[in-house]
């Protein structure tokens, strides 16, 4: 925080304000990116976390904690971002490296190096994820052999990417390509949380065989359906200029066209999941116990 006060100070001493034409379409693109790299991004890692918290906890406050928590930093981020792009040359936008160009040599190594640190904090947090989502689908696999093989995948992809002369490129067409299954499945997931009021069954949860959520051998065809009806949607609409433009996306918008796919995949898939498995999952709601004190 210390280090951002400073960098705000240093932005601030000599931002000039400048005005651009601005499109709709380039509006779309930004907002499905932000939407994208914030709490859209944590919706399937949330309860990794929030399953530590006492069942007596207030649910309101939980939410109100971390959408503020999120949202505060992220605006606040946001604006020394703009206000920092106004002072860099144009070629130093597009990397790291090019902070350089715009802060002095004394601030510029603390600086990094506590982003560095940083980076390697945060990423204790997603490891932890993906770890525990890895061991799910392999359940023979220990944590730590699944965090072992989490962590090399991201060290050969990180690689890739901060050693390429595209990196920005690769980080926005990354966060977009990730709205396509991400959106639905959190329509999805919401969609039945709200038609059971949050009350599930936690010995069925973690039953391999039978249980009320078992369904078709395990299958829920209706969320499958949903899921990938939403993908659909999401892809159509999808603006990841240049490697992928949907048909759809293209209609709307400038030259480069527009980006909808947040919207589409969470609108189509969560709809269609209310469509298709409202009744049944009301009535399995009726047959879960009421949860303990």
């Amino acid at each position: 925080m210390v280090l951002f006060v400073i960098m705000a100070v240093l932005v601030g001493s000599r931002f000039h304000a400048t005005t651009h034409a601005a499109s709709w379409g380039a509006m779309a693109i930004f907002g499905a990116l932000v939407i994208s790299a914030g709490g859209l991004g944590w919706s399937e890692n949330a309860n990794d976390y929030s399953r530590y918290l006492p069942p007596s906890a207030s649910a309101k406050r939980i939410v109100l904690a971390v959408a503020l928590g999120g949202a505060i930093p992220s605006v606040l981020l946001e604006l020394l971002g703009a206000a920092l792009a106004t002072e860099l040359p144009r070629a130093a936008k597009l990397s790291v490296a090019g902070l350089t160009a715009g802060f002095p040599s004394w601030f510029m190594v603390p600086y990094l190096t506590v982003a560095i640190l940083q980076l390697f904090a945060i990423n204790t947090l997603d490891l932890y994820s993906s770890g525990v989502t890895l061991q799910s689908l392999v359940p023979r696999l220990h944590r730590i052999t699944c965090v072992a093989i989490d962590t090399v995948i991201c060290l050969g992809v990180a690689a890739y990417a901060v050693f390429s002369e595209r990196f920005y490129a690769l980080l926005a067409a990354f966060l977009l390509f990730i709205i396509v299954w991400l959106a639905p499945w959190c329509a999805i997931y919401l969609t039945d949380s709200w038609l059971r009021r949050n009350r599930y069954d936690p010995a069925s949860l973690l039953s391999t065989s039978g249980g009320l959520y078992y369904r078709r051998n395990g299958v829920h065809w209706p969320a499958l359906i949903a899921q990938a009806a939403g993908m659909i949607a999401a892809a159509l609409w999808l603006n990841a200029y240049p490697p992928y433009v949907g048909p759809l996306a293209s209609r709307i918008g400038d030259p480069l066209g527009s980006d909808l796919s947040v919207l589409a995949g969470f609108l189509v898939g969560g709809g269609l999941y209310w469509l298709l498995a409202g009744r049944t999952v009301r009535a399995k709601d009726c047959a879960t116990p009421e949860p303990s004190s």
